[in-house]
């Protein structure tokens, strides 16, 4: 079973978002997570976090976000924050 959890925390004019993600025992193949941004709110380049480590800029499209995971084994735990 996968589960996703979203949290987001307003910071003067910025808004934060944490996404903590599990999967079960089942692999995943081409893991793709893709965050619609409400209207108005933009990606900040550069912003981006998982498991603590900068990551490169995900595919951003207007306020659609898409995250490109690839192949990951199973039980496994992520956290992005944006």
């Amino acid at each position: 079973t996968a589960t996703l959890q979203i949290s987001s925390q307003l910071y003067e004019e910025d808004i934060k978002y944490t996404i903590n993600m599990t999967n079960g025992e089942v692999p995943v193949s081409n893991y793709r997570l893709i965050v619609n941004l409400p209207d108005g709110i933009e990606y900040d380049l550069g912003s981006s976090v998982v498991d603590g480590l900068a990551v490169e800029d995900p595919y951003v499209n207007d306020n659609v976000i898409v995250y490109r995971f690839g192949d990951l084994g199973g039980n496994w735990k992520k956290e992005l924050k944006l």
